[in-house]
């Protein structure tokens, strides 16, 4: 698991490091449900990408309950 671990930190700063100087849109659409481990992703990616200087915006498609969800997570910025 460790080496995996470090397998797929690599892969995302390389994608990371491709996107210096580009503005990105995380798309999320046709969510019905997500758990924990997929909102720590995604506080994990941001702050990557932040701390990059990289420009990135949400485009979220999800239903209200979701969407309020997603608010009382933190992403209330990004929501």
């Amino acid at each position: 698991v460790i080496e995996n671990m470090v397998t797929v930190k690599e892969r995302v700063d390389w994608f990371c490091s491709s996107l210096l100087e580009k503005n990105v849109v995380v798309q999320i659409h046709e969510v019905s449900a997500f758990d924990l481990s997929f909102v720590q992703l995604l506080v994990v990616f941001c702050n990557h990408l932040e701390k990059l200087g990289v420009d990135f915006s949400f485009d979220w498609k999800v239903d209200n309950e979701l969407q309020l969800l997603l608010k009382q997570t933190g992403f209330e910025k990004y929501a």
